[in-house]
Order: structure tokens, then sequence, then C-alpha cells
């Protein structure tokens, strides 16, 4: 992860909001929702996360 921010850190500042024809417009929002979903899953792991509806 250390690599992937570092290349960011040396592209051109708009680089990182510009948009894209991806399934994220951005490259931040990408991130934003890489941030998101990894925090769903460790608190999982965790076992404090998301209970299926069976568990209810």
């Amino acid at each position: 992860m250390q690599a992937i921010l570092e290349h960011i850190a040396s592209l051109p500042a708009d680089t990182l909001i510009k948009e894209v024809k991806r399934s994220y417009s951005s490259i931040a929002k990408s991130f934003s929702h890489i941030h998101v979903v990894d925090t769903i899953w460790l608190k999982v792991l965790k076992g404090t996360g998301c209970r299926s509806r069976s568990d209810s």
C-alpha cells in the first residue's frame, strides 16, 4: 500500500480527482471504497461486524 501511495504522490495533483470511465469515477473515490470495505471486513473478522440474517 505504501508503494501505491508514494506513486500517487508523485503524480500531478489533479490526477487524484480526475474523472475516469471505470467503476468509480476517480482514484479518490476508489480509495474511499477500498477503505470502507476493508473496515467492514476487519470488523467481520474480529467478530464485531455485520451479522447474517440467520444470526438475528
